[in-house]
């Protein structure tokens, strides 16, 4: 029902094609780390299981075998680490809840049906389903793509939903390019987690 009302998923009367996960953030010590949505109904489960944060995954992987490959240029944490070291200003940012603000063409949305608690319950995905393949490349693009002309290689960094500046031109060039960062924010309607955000001098 969260989901639902977040717009994240919809009713569907197709036929169920993948099977769905919860898969908890942060695993508790006593919580299961993985449950089926049927699972929600066991007696066992406690309202602390409930109150972990989770995430739907959908076993899309009959779906990602019929695609093309997505290939992307995609960057590796230690690139970004040796980067940060080297010039040492930097500033991070994170996507809140990116992959749901990555809206799924309606035409797709039948290839992401999957059973909720009961058989017969079923549902389809409205927002970039995290199970496909290639659903963190096609992210990383999609902001590679919003923040054209503003990234550059070398020096700044696009990892899924994570954004990574640094310029070696000092703090004034550095803050330069984070404002603009946030005004193409405000033009996509781009939302980023406050709390993740991080500036400083990496030691």
């Amino acid at each position: 029902q969260t989901q639902i009302k977040a717009n994240n998923v919809r009713h569907a009367t197709c036929s169920a094609l993948a099977n769905a996960f919860l898969v908890a953030k942060k695993p508790e010590p006593g919580t299961p780390p993985m449950a089926t949505l049927s699972d929600l109904q066991n007696p066992d489960i406690t309202d602390q299981h409930l109150q972990s944060a989770w995430r739907l995954i959908l076993d899309l992987s009959n779906v990602s075998k019929a695609c093309q490959d997505f290939n992307t240029c995609s960057v590796s944490p230690r690139e970004i680490v040796n980067t940060f070291s080297r010039d040492k200003l930097c500033i991070t940012l994170d996507c809140l809840s990116y992959f749901h603000q990555i809206c799924l063409d309606r035409s797709s949305q039948y290839l992401t049906a999957f059973s909720g608690c009961s058989p017969t319950s079923h549902y389809v995905s409205l927002r970039c389903p995290m199970g496909h393949a290639a659903s963190c490349q096609i992210a990383t693009c999609i902001l590679s793509l919003i923040f054209h002309g503003l990234i550059v290689p070398g020096d700044s960094f696009l990892y899924v939903d994570n954004v990574s500046l640094s310029t070696g031109l000092g703090w004034p060039a550095l803050l330069e390019l984070y404002e603009n960062i946030l005004k193409r924010c405000d033009i996509f309607n781009l939302t980023l987690k406050a709390k993740e955000l991080n500036i400083g001098i990496s030691s």
